[in-house]
């Protein structure tokens, strides 16, 4: 069994080779709110999740030191939330449809990367 300081060393490697941190992203806008990203990992650890959203402060956190595309799966699980709290009143939506769109987007946009050239290109 690996040590969990070797896999967070090895972990930290990856994330250091990875040409964009996740913080490089904010502020992130959603409806014309702002969202800071940051990376409390151990505050995180404390709560056993990989991320949270926190609409009073302005936050979308995400644990470091993990593989980029789980961080990218939960980043967009957060926005998700960002997304229905702006403009579906904060209804609560089921964590496992939130869970299934945010892994459905991560593939279609890393299996698609024209799309979201010309989602992007649409722009006014």
């Amino acid at each position: 069994m690996v040590s969990v300081v070797k896999r967070k060393k090895a972990l930290r490697h990856i994330v250091e080779e990875w040409p964009m941190h996740v913080t490089d992203i904010s502020p992130l806008a959603v409806g014309g709110y702002r969202y800071t990203i940051t990376t409390p990992t151990e505050y995180l650890r404390d709560l056993d999740l990989w991320a949270q959203q926190d609409t009073e402060t302005m936050q979308i956190k995400v644990r470091d030191y993990f593989l980029p595309q789980k961080m990218s799966v939960s980043l967009l699980h957060e926005v998700i939330h960002a997304i229905l709290t702006t403009f579906h009143g904060g209804e609560q939506m089921p964590e496992s449809l939130i869970e299934s769109l945010a892994n459905g987007f991560y593939q279609v946009i890393i299996d698609n990367p024209k799309l979201i050239q010309y989602i992007a290109e649409s722009r006014p």
